[in-house]
């Protein structure tokens, strides 16, 4: 649970985002004995001797919502698609290379089952 990595236990077993939203649970264990406590990527927590003394779970609904907030932020972060009208009618060679219309390569599909699957073919509006 890599939501969880590094998080600290908080009163009541609660476990908060850094920025304070409830995020998981302890499940397994006393959650009283545990406050402070930091877990691992597996939503564990180690003692010092290396043994498991509680487990914390992802609240279903928060973690969802944390990880559309991440999506909506990597998409707002990346790089726009580009025009892929550009490949309309053009074809497909068997290496996976999309020819333009001096035989010049202008893309290429990525992955051997696409090249075999779209080989021979003409290309749409969206590549």
């Amino acid at each position: 649970m890599p939501l969880l990595e590094g998080l600290e236990v908080g009163s009541n077993g609660e476990i908060l985002s850094p920025e304070g939203k409830p995020l998981g649970e302890i499940t397994e264990s006393d959650a009283d004995n545990l406050i402070g406590k930091t877990l691992d990527e597996e939503g564990e927590i180690i003692d010092e001797d290396g043994d498991v003394i509680g487990r914390a779970e992802l609240i279903p609904e928060e973690a969802a919502d944390l990880q559309e907030e991440d999506l909506k932020d990597t998409v707002a972060g990346a790089d726009p698609m580009p025009d892929l009208s550009i490949l309309e009618g053009k074809n497909i060679k068997n290496e996976g290379e999309i020819l333009d219309e001096e035989g010049e390569a202008i893309g290429k599909f990525i992955g051997d089952f696409v090249v075999k699957k779209y080989a021979g073919k003409i290309s749409d509006q969206n590549g």
